[in-house]
């Protein structure tokens, strides 16, 4: 047995992709869609860019894709998994840092992050760790991550608004979930606001028009 293997990490370049609706000069505010484990950032961005008709609309990409199926067929993006994950979460970071400076060279309009599934926890570590302060913050179908030191969760909510979406059938974010998001965050002192609808763990046009309806994103 080899008794010498050790792990070691190198930076390398990785061409990301990313998809757009509206325009960019012209739009009021600026949003950004981060799909969930698996999903396409493209469909998500077709679903749910014409409840944003006054916005710039973004949909990165994670960065691993993968066959959904076998060898060939359906791909899906991941944004990480178990494995390395410090350094994948360090990587998402910069590469959305990266995208928003890439867009935005000088100031920006103001900045929705809209999170779902798994992309909620890559939003609210984007959101709390790197350099774009947004005025909302959007988690559906997700949670903050348990990993998010509290200080940075203060530090956030300080001049950005929490908002949850959850579907009351969702089999990850439960009512038991939902109860230990809502002391994590009482303790800290923070508001938040929650919206439910009736429907399982999936993202719908209907949903968000709705959310929208009650929760404008700008007054």
């Amino acid at each position: 047995m080899i008794s010498n293997i050790s792990e070691n990490f190198l930076e390398t370049r990785r061409t990301a992709r990313y998809f757009t609706a509206g325009n960019a000069e012209s739009a009021r505010h600026v949003v950004y869609l981060l799909h969930g484990y698996g999903h396409s950032a493209a469909q998500m961005l077709e679903r749910l860019s014409p409840a944003l008709p006054a916005a710039f609309v973004v949909a990165p990409e994670g960065l691993s894709r993968y066959y959904k199926e076998g060898y060939n067929g359906r791909v899906g993006a991941s944004w990480m998994t178990k494995e390395s994950r410090e350094q994948e979460i360090s990587d998402y970071i910069f590469y959305l840092d990266h995208l928003h400076r890439h867009l935005f060279p000088g100031q920006s309009p103001p900045v929705t992050i809209l999170g779902f599934s798994q992309g909620a926890s890559t939003a609210a570590r984007w959101a709390a760790l790197g350099k774009v302060q947004p005025q909302l913050l959007i988690l559906w179908g997700g949670k903050l991550p348990p990993d998010l030191p509290d200080n940075a969760i203060s530090k956030l909510l300080k001049n950005t608004a929490l908002h949850y979406i959850t579907g009351t059938e969702d089999q990850f974010v439960t009512p038991d979930v939902l109860s230990n998001e809502k002391e994590r965050l009482e303790k800290l002192g923070v508001s938040f606001n929650l919206f439910n609808y009736e429907t399982g763990h999936k993202f719908e046009l209907k949903v968000l028009a709705s959310f929208l309806e009650k929760n404008p994103l700008y007054g």
